[in-house]
């Protein structure tokens, strides 16, 4: 399945750096080019501009993530739209938490809870 000399290496490089940080992984990536996964992982390791991609990526979205908890917790009248948002976020992070006591068996989220959590994950890892 490896067509090596098809496509420049410089090209690839190029493709996988920008493709990678938008969430494409080594075997989306293998499909649509008909490298192997495995090639295409060796080549995206080598290279430090996708690892920094990658990086400045993830910590887009952690900031995306933390701006919506801000607005949540900081203004708890703020627009409605702002709290699913956050609650729907929260979730990801609370999956496995019990539903909040002060609205009870309805199945909501703690807000407040799950920024405490995400913030103590990332102090985990730096």
């Amino acid at each position: 399945m490896s067509r090596p000399h098809e496509i420049p290496e410089n090209e690839l490089i190029r493709y996988i750096e920008m493709m990678m940080p938008l969430g494409f992984t080594a075997k989306a990536l293998s499909i649509e080019l008909g490298f192997s996964a495995d090639y295409i992982k060796t080549r995206a390791q080598r290279s430090e501009a996708v690892k920094d991609a990658i990086i400045k990526s993830r910590l887009a979205h952690t900031s995306a993530v933390m701006k919506t908890f801000n607005q949540v917790l900081l203004d708890p009248g703020h627009e409605k739209w702002s709290m699913t948002v956050a609650e729907r976020v929260a979730s990801r992070y609370m999956a496995d938490e019990e539903p909040r006591e002060s609205g009870g068996s309805d199945g909501s989220v703690d807000v407040e809870a799950a920024a405490d959590k995400v913030i103590g994950d990332l102090g985990e890892k730096r």
